[in-house]
């Protein structure tokens, strides 16, 4: 049942490689699921088990590249934010600890 849209990838058809640039989250809810289907499927056939298992556990794996980039990410704009704002500090004479700042997964 591999069907796709804009949104989802068959399974094999991405990387780590890919998977570190970030999947978007319906391609994670895709993928946790085509993995839960997998293990469904290695329990009930053991003629495919290590074969579904293998798989499942390479969507898994994509999908912690994912979020760990995802954290990466935002960590990086964070800190970027902050020595932006020390820098703006600076020049005008306030401590970074007095300017307002943003947590960035925080929600807008």
């Amino acid at each position: 049942n591999n069907k796709n849209n804009n949104n989802q990838h068959p399974p094999g058809r991405r990387t780590l490689a890919m998977a570190a640039g970030g999947l978007s989250k319906e391609q994670i809810i895709y993928q946790a699921r085509e993995a839960g289907r997998l293990y469904g499927q290695a329990k009930e056939s053991p003629g495919i088990a290590a074969a579904a298992e293998r798989r499942a556990g390479e969507l898994c794996a994509h999908i912690a590249a994912s979020i760990q980039a995802e954290i990466l990410r935002e960590d990086k704009l964070e800190a970027q934010a902050e020595a932006k704002a020390a820098a703006v500090a600076s020049r005008s004479g306030t401590a970074a600890s007095e300017l307002p700042t943003r947590d960035s997964r925080a929600p807008i």
